[in-house]
């Protein structure tokens, strides 16, 4: 194994119900899939963002930014966590990428002035 080359991807899904992390090597132009892991949300959390996802209107930003951070630091540990149970060391992991919770999602075209535009809202503090 390539220590130059081991990237880590982590995914929440739309459930929220926790966090995956995968650890690939890519070398010479294809990947092979090393490691992975899974971890469930704690309750409060899944709690917050069930609240926060499923009735936006009543969440402050106060509780979105919280939320922003304590998703970036669970993300954080699942990272360590995989890289750790690898045997690795943080030095031997090139990147980390992570597409974050999603809390909104509008796939429909609207109109903004001149701007057609479609969103998505993902959190999770890198």
């Amino acid at each position: 194994m390539n220590k130059n080359n081991l990237v880590i991807g982590i995914n929440s899904g739309t459930s929220f119900d926790g966090v995956d992390a995968a650890l690939v090597e890519f070398k010479n132009g294809s990947f092979r899939f090393v490691k992975g892991v899974s971890f469930n949300y704690p309750k409060i959390v899944k709690e917050k963002l069930r609240k926060l996802i499923n009735n936006n209107s009543n969440t402050s930003l106060k509780e979105i930014s919280q939320l922003n951070f304590l998703l970036g630091e669970i993300f954080a540990n699942a990272a360590l966590k995989l890289i750790k149970s690898a045997k690795l060391t943080t030095k031997d992991i090139l990147l980390i990428g992570s597409h974050g919770q999603t809390i909104f999602h509008h796939p429909d075209i609207e109109t903004i002035g001149n701007y057609k535009i479609k969103s998505t809202l993902q959190i999770g503090e890198s």
